[in-house]
């Protein structure tokens, strides 16, 4: 299903009629999404988080393999979470579907190359973070 098809199903409601209550039926569609000009919110957003390393050098600014470990908390369109622990080696690209995330990343090493977080939420970059510390830390909530 894409993005455009989603939506809710109305049911029915009751209305309440001189102090008797009626139950009106009826079976509709609901949309919860949006095309990109009507300014209305989506319930849920794409995100992408990029993890990359880099190295100053002597010739500039070169990307490197880089160690971490982290973890991602998804609030999901249900209401409940999905907590997904994380590890690898720069560079890597990480997908989710939700209403928000919070994530963290840490260098698994004590040297001064940049940890680099650059996060999009459907496809629009929202946050550039980065840390250079040994052991250092990257933390975004959105």
């Amino acid at each position: 299903m894409t993005r455009d098809m989603l939506g809710k199903i109305a049911i029915g409601t009751f209305v309440v009629i001189g102090g008797l209550t009626v139950l009106v039926i009826g079976i509709g569609l609901v949309s919860t999404t949006r095309s990109a000009a009507s300014g209305t919110k989506y319930d849920w957003s794409a995100y992408e988080v990029k993890v990359e390393g880099d190295r100053t050098s002597w010739n500039g600014v070169e990307p490197t393999v880089m160690e971490f470990k982290g973890g991602c908390l998804v609030s999901n369109t249900d209401g409940s979470n999905e907590s997904k622990s994380i590890s690898g080696s720069t560079p890597q690209s990480f997908s989710y579907v939700g209403r928000g995330i919070s994530c963290n990343y840490q260098k698994q090493r004590g040297d001064s190359d940049k940890l680099k977080v650059t996060v999009r939420r459907d496809g629009q970059i929202v946050k550039t973070l980065d840390t250079s510390a040994e052991y250092g830390i990257v933390s975004f909530a959105i």
